[in-house]
């Protein structure tokens, strides 16, 4: 593709993470796992901020594998599998490449959409539904893993432990085991799942719109200056419309106060999360508008 501008310029985590509606803890883990997920490599460097060809990182999103496909259209993998076997009676567009080390097979997103809009819905629909199993089978956190196209059930943990509200409560809970060494298993209807992969962040960008960010609470800025405070209240002391913006902006580095936080606090479920002090959020507060001077210089 013939190189521009626009497809030179550099980008960081944070502007992919924008653009694209994801997490840039997301972009990192993509980065990481480049051996199988395919993502482009660094094009240079800002300090220790990666930066990358906003060109390249386009055409990744651009090229979509048999997860996102059965994610988008809200069916199984299985089924995916099944169209593009028999492309010759079902018209499935033709894989353009392969993505890691298992060389996942890719399609274009745009012919993949245009394949989908000219097929009986209904019909599509329940073929996946048959190939995908009862809506209300319950699944371990490994089987949806499985659904969801993930090597193993530690994306869903990630997903419970560091950013709560986005991925669906289970169905059922049980705890189980002893007092000594009790457990909890957790389940949740297929249907649960392949609702949440339809609409989630990421797979809404292709859909023109992405779900809104949970609501923000209500802090004030009156208040022990000590008490320490989670991301959501960070956000919303900030200005921020959501607590995935203001990681995005911390990311970036631009709120150097709160680089280092203050301490720890249980989350849902026990996990730990991330807690800055009120006075601390409210310099930043206060430095990001001007108001104030500030009061202490930001570790280097």
């Amino acid at each position: 593709m013939p190189s521009s501008p626009e497809r030179a310029r550099l980008v960081g985590t944070g502007e992919i993470g924008t653009e694209f509606g994801i997490d840039p803890d997301l972009v990192s883990k993509y980065y990481a796992d480049r051996d199988t997920t395919g993502f482009p490599e660094v094009a240079g460097t800002q300090g220790r901020k990666r930066l990358w060809e906003h060109g390249a990182v386009a055409d990744w999103f651009a090229l979509v594998g048999t997860a996102e496909i059965a994610a988008e259209f809200g069916v199984s993998t299985e089924t995916v599998t099944h169209w593009y076997k028999h492309r010759d009676a079902t018209g499935f567009p033709e894989s353009v490449g392969s993505r890691g080390r298992g060389k996942a097979r890719l399609w274009e997103h745009d012919a993949v959409a245009a394949w989908y809009a000219g097929q009986d819905e209904t019909r599509l629909q329940q073929a996946g539904r048959a190939a995908g199993g009862d809506p209300d089978e319950l699944l371990n956190a490994t089987q949806a893993a499985h659904l969801l196209g993930y090597k193993n059930a530690n994306q869903i943990t990630t997903y419970l432990r560091d950013r709560p509200g986005y991925f669906p409560d289970p169905d059922v809970t049980e705890e189980l085991g002893t007092p000594e060494r009790p457990w909890i298993r957790r389940q949740w209807r297929r249907s649960t799942i392949t609702a949440w992969a339809a609409d989630r962040p990421g797979s809404g960008r292709r859909r023109g719109s992405a779900p809104p960010a949970p609501a923000l609470p209500e802090v004030s800025p009156e208040g022990d200056p000590d008490e320490l405070l989670t991301v959501d209240q960070a956000a919303a002391l900030l200005g921020f419309k959501s607590a995935t913006s203001f990681s995005s902006s911390l990311s970036q580095g631009n709120l150097p106060l709160l680089k280092e936080t203050d301490g720890i606090l249980p989350g849902a479920r026990g996990r730990a999360r991330q807690a800055w002090s009120r006075h601390r959020i409210l310099e930043q507060a206060a430095q990001r508008s001007g108001r104030g001077r500030r009061t202490s210089s930001p570790p280097r």
